[in-house]
């Protein structure tokens, strides 16, 4: 059989530099001593305000994940209806 034509290919080598690049990004990130805590709170009225349905919600973050969450509708006593509000249900 004839030799190939074709040049064999070797790995390239990473410079030193990006090695070490590399090995930093690989590394894992520390443990947090004292963990983020993110908290949302919202709350709504509708279809009018006053008077309509009023509901609210909230969800606290641990370091990005979700750790607690709640919502609920708030329906008035009847005859009371007037008193719901954007305002109460924030």
């Amino acid at each position: 059989m004839p030799p190939s034509h074709k040049k064999q290919v070797r790995p390239r080598r990473q410079k030193k530099w990006k090695q070490k690049k590399y090995a930093q990004q690989s590394r894992q990130l520390p443990a947090i001593p004292h963990p983020t805590y993110v908290a949302f709170f919202d709350g709504a009225c509708g279809p009018v305000n006053p008077g309509g349905t009023a509901a609210y919600g909230a969800v606290i973050m641990q370091t990005g994940q979700q750790v607690w969450a709640w919502s609920a509708l708030f329906h008035p006593e009847p005859g009371n209806e007037r008193e719901t509000s954007n305002h109460l249900a924030e």
